[in-house]
């Protein structure tokens, strides 16, 4: 059972009487709890086994009694009711406006009211934690912004650089790819002219042969018309052997030539393979970790602004929540006050009320 003085300042009415005696009365309503107290049934001691059908009979009647007020609903008001009775005696009289005319009303509200009694003070530092959660978000949030804002610089520029590292890698894997190609072209020509060597060589064999075989011939031929022929198939031969001669130089500059081509080339793939592509790699692994590494400072300052937004949506909707529950508590207080009025124990407690106000000299 709630405590009657705390229900009397929660709903704003102090009672300080005097009975008849003039001794003093704590409150109106404690002493009525406290007389109620002394009425309400106690729980039965179950008897033994030997017991008679009359104690038995007896026993049941006081545990229906005692579980028919642990389960009514209306318990409290019947108990402050019941007390009211109990304490009548007492009643001072009421020529004075010492007890407002909502006395009664602001007692029965009070037994009702499902909220805790520091309802108001529970809102209050409600309204205070979003108070301080907002104070907090914008004395922290100006300094993580700019923190955000220069680490995103450093993002955005370090991104940049990283583009450039990418891009200049490609370009050079591309170079690398070209190279490969021309490598494979100059080895080609290459072989091809030292096969042109190898066939000129044969060839210019065969005829330094001939020309050999018609010299000799000549020397020996004594017969003028043959040795004549045989004359014109040599100038033949030396001409073909001029050409040969001459096929065979161009055969060994073009070998020369390719493998000049297919070094250079070579030289330059080796470069790009070794230094070139191995350094823009690094460099490139230096930029994207330089990024990462930002990235990760990024990660705690946007965890710390969102945990202050967070916050502050936390303690709104802690207060949502209470006011949500609140006004359900308000509805289910109307909901008890209303049932109640239509029953003995309104009446009761309004006739009580009726009687004080007739009992006043002043009508109060």
């Amino acid at each position: 059972m709630l405590d009657a003085e705390a229900i009397c300042l929660r709903n704003g009415v102090k009672f300080k009487l005097e009975d008849k005696t003039g001794k003093k009365v704590d409150s109106w309503a404690s002493k009525a709890f406290e007389e109620a107290e002394k009425k309400k049934p106690s729980e039965p001691s179950k008897p033994d086994e030997k017991a008679s059908n009359t104690e038995k009979a007896q026993y049941e009647a006081d545990l229906k009694k005692f579980t028919e007020y642990k389960d009514d609903p209306e318990r409290k008001i019947k108990d402050y009711v019941a007390g009211l009775e109990a304490i009548k005696p007492l009643w001072p009289p009421f020529g004075t406006k010492k007890i407002k005319e909502n006395a009664v009303y602001a007692f029965f509200k009070g037994i009702l009211d499902p909220r805790p009694i520091d309802h108001a003070e529970n809102k209050k530092k409600l309204e205070e934690n979003i108070q301080k959660a907002r104070f907090d978000q914008q004395k922290e949030l100006p300094d993580i912004e700019k923190k955000l804002a220069e680490i995103e610089a450093k993002i955005t520029a370090a991104g940049s650089k990283g583009a450039e590292k990418d891009k200049a890698l490609e370009a050079l894997q591309k170079q690398l790819n070209e190279q490969s190609q021309e490598q494979k072209k100059h080895q080609e020509e290459k072989e091809q002219a030292e096969k042109g060597v190898v066939e000129a060589e044969k060839a210019l064999a065969d005829t330094d042969t001939k020309i050999k075989d018609l010299t000799e011939q000549i020397s020996k031929e004594t017969d003028g018309n043959k040795k004549e022929e045989l004359d014109k198939q040599l100038k033949l031969e030396q001409q073909k052997q001029l050409q040969q001669q001459n096929q065979l130089k161009e055969s060994k500059d073009k070998v020369e030539k390719a493998g000049t081509a297919l070094a250079a080339t070579e030289a330059k793939i080796k470069n790009l393979k070794e230094e070139t592509i191995p350094k823009a790699t690094a460099e490139q692994k230096t930029a994207n970790d330089e990024l990462k590494k930002l990235e990760e400072e990024k990660k705690p300052q946007e965890e710390k602004k969102t945990k202050l937004q967070d916050n502050v949506n936390s303690k709104k909707k802690e207060l949502k929540d209470f006011d949500t529950e609140s006004k359900k508590n308000d509805n289910e207080l109307q909901t008890k006050m209303t049932a109640a009025a239509e029953k003995m124990t309104a009446v009761a407690l309004i006739a009580h009320y009726q009687a004080f106000k007739k009992s006043g000299d002043d009508g109060a």
